[in-house]
């Protein structure tokens, strides 16, 4: 017995009506793979969605799929993130938040634990859930979003500090030496800027170009053109460079200067 991952496809267009002809040429080809391979497509687990944030851009018209009609959805499940129509994440901050203040909480209520062993409980199984895929979706995490990530933060340090609720959140944090959750956020997507900057020229990845839109900036892109640390990029980078194996194919090119690095950053 063997089981196929989750596919995902991705057709783009000005509008929902103009991209269903590439949709149902993507449909068509898993059908025939489909009887072709001896594979199984559930229907009930297909999903379709418009990502547009423009009213007249979606469509509602149904595609049918092994002989059922399925209607585009307002939210998708993709790889654990809840991706909805018009790219806000509001319903997968609110989970994360959710979970992440259950995590807190289960760890709240330990007894006879350490502070070192809380404050290691608290990056194992806290931290985690809150940050995962937050590369995706930090942007869309406005002051609501914050107050309650914040609000986790302050149930972790009380469960390693046993510190009051009325103690401020920068100092149970500072007290219980845990990072806050802008300097999480901020973590991974300056080491995916690093791994970009490190890949062998041979790499497809390494020749995309980092432009900056008006809308729908992404994490990686507001990153790079307005809040990237240095300080803690650049060490990074060394190390990364440091450690990796020069391939025959590579760029085998010195390690930049601190000054240079930086120059080079804020010219792309």
């Amino acid at each position: 017995m063997a089981f196929v991952d989750d596919y995902n496809a991705l057709v783009t267009g000005p509008s929902a009506e103009a991209k269903r002809e590439g949709i149902q040429v993507i449909i068509d080809r898993a059908m025939e793979w489909e009887r072709r391979s001896g594979a199984t497509f559930e229907g009930d687990k297909t999903v379709i969605i418009h990502f547009t944030r423009r009213p007249d851009r979606t469509s509602t018209r149904p595609f049918i799929i092994k002989g059922e009609a399925i209607a585009p959805k307002e939210t998708a499940k993709i790889l654990g993130v809840i991706m909805d129509s018009g790219l806000r994440y509001v319903q997968h901050i609110g989970k994360a938040t959710t979970k992440g203040l259950l995590a807190a909480m289960a760890l709240k209520r330990l007894r006879l634990v350490s502070p070192s062993t809380a404050r290691q409980l608290f990056g194992a199984t806290v931290a985690p859930v809150v940050n995962y895929a937050s590369n995706i979706w930090m942007h869309a995490c406005g002051c609501k979003g914050m107050a309650l990530m914040n609000r986790i933060q302050i149930i972790g340090a009380q469960a390693v500090t046993g510190a009051f609720r009325t103690v401020a959140t920068a100092v149970a944090e500072a007290e219980a030496s845990i990072r806050t959750v802008s300097e999480r956020f901020a973590e991974r997507p300056t080491k995916f800027w690093v791994n970009v900057r490190t890949l062998p020229e041979t790499n497809l990845i390494s020749k995309l170009n980092t432009r900056q839109l008006r809308r729908f900036t992404s994490p990686f892109s507001a990153l790079v053109f307005s809040g990237l640390d240095f300080d803690y990029a650049f060490p990074l980078l060394a190390d990364s460079q440091s450690r990796t194996t020069p391939s025959p194919h590579a760029d085998t090119t010195s390690l930049p200067s601190r000054e240079n690095f930086i120059s080079q950053t804020q010219a792309e």
